[in-house]
């Protein structure tokens, strides 16, 4: 299993385990991913040469993936996306803000996002 399986395996087992609402308690999430994210490579440093990733692109994958919306996450805390559209073709696209380019973009990663989450 790889580093990021197993952060994010973890760490929706200790939110299951616990009963954690991420909307309700967010402050207790951050704590869980956090502890989840240092165990995991904790071990993982003990088993392999280095680590893997960083735990900042560990943590973020694995509240996004458990507590957001997982691979569209990204797009929704981005401050350059306005609009985001999926319809049931998984026709995509992404609107700057008008004070930046003001134009659609069309991004195909989008609709692999969006049916791995379905």
């Amino acid at each position: 299993m790889d580093v990021l399986a197993e952060v994010e395996d973890r760490f929706r087992a200790g939110v299951r385990a616990r009963g954690i609402d991420p909307m309700v308690e967010p402050d207790q999430v951050r704590d869980l991913v956090d502890a989840t994210v240092a165990g995991v490579l904790a071990e993982w440093s003990a088993d392999t040469d280095g680590q893997p990733a960083s735990m900042r692109d560990l943590t973020q994958h694995a509240f996004s993936a458990v507590a957001g919306f997982g691979p569209l996450q990204q797009y929704f805390d981005d401050p350059d996306v306005e609009e985001l559209w999926i319809n049931d073709r998984l026709t995509q696209g992404l609107k700057a803000s008008p004070h930046r380019s003001g134009r659609l973009a069309r991004v195909a990663r989008i609709a692999s996002a969006a049916h791995r989450i379905r």
